[in-house]
């Protein structure tokens, strides 16, 4: 198949975009509170509030379970959960736009990333080797 994202000018062509959500959602109110629940936060109940209050977001969606955060206390441990999900999402939300498009893995030649919650690991093994990656 012919690559079609690029125009004989060199340029690229946005040929597919796909959007993925983790499955856990919760509101605000709900987020604010699971982590005022936290020890050493209660102290600073106001500032969490008004931070929480003045982000201006509904809703959340997490990879976990509200309740499972708690019990999480280190940081390769969490750092370890986010590669792991953060993957998944990727790869879902590439298949998603490689389908849109029409196109394989091996017609992809950079993929643009972004993420608000820490840096992701896409999944460049299975596209051709010439890849370049933009993003966080």
């Amino acid at each position: 198949m012919e690559n079609t994202a690029f125009t004989p000018s060199g340029t690229c062509t946005i040929a597919g975009v796909h959007g993925v959500l983790p499955p856990h959602r919760y509101t605000q109110a709900e987020v604010t509170e699971a982590l005022l629940d936290l020890p050493g936060y209660a102290d600073f109940e106001g500032i969490v509030r008004s931070l929480h209050k003045s982000a201006k977001v509904n809703s959340r969606y997490l990879t976990l379970p509200l309740e499972e955060y708690a019990a999480l206390d280190d940081f390769g441990e969490t750092n370890g959960l986010f590669i792991e999900h953060a993957t998944e999402l990727g790869c879902a939300a590439l298949t998603g736009a490689l389908d849109e498009a029409g196109l394989r893995p091996e017609d992809v030649d950079l993929i643009i990333t972004t993420t608000v919650t820490g840096s992701s690991q896409l999944i460049g093994v299975w596209c051709c080797p010439t890849l370049c990656r933009v993003g966080d």
